[in-house]
């Protein structure tokens, strides 16, 4: 099984917004960095059951633009390589106030 798969622009579109294409689900879209005009983002999804892809989970990292579009959606037509992805537990800590006493 190959670590990359390219799609079609148009399904990673309409994936980005949160919608479930042909047996293709969205599974999350997090803001991951920030640049000058914006936000980076990752989109995750996962391959439809039954195909080459085994369900396999696949990502694509994009930028917003100063608008809040996302241009790399803006052409017509074309492919968008994805990479293949594994879920990892990380333990978070965050810090809260100590209570005196």
């Amino acid at each position: 099984m190959s670590n990359r798969i390219k799609l079609p622009k148009d399904l990673v579109r309409e994936l980005a917004y949160g919608d479930d294409v042909d047996g293709w689900m969205f599974v999350q879209r997090e803001v991951i960095d920030t640049w000058r005009h914006g936000n980076i983002y990752e989109l995750v999804i996962q391959a439809p059951p039954g195909r080459n892809y085994h369900s396999a989970l696949y990502a694509y990292t994009f930028r917003e633009q100063q608008n809040g579009e996302w241009s790399e959606f803006d052409d017509e037509g074309g492919e968008i390589e994805l990479y293949r992805v594994k879920p990892v537990v990380k333990t978070v800590i965050h810090y809260v106030p100590a209570r005196e006493g």
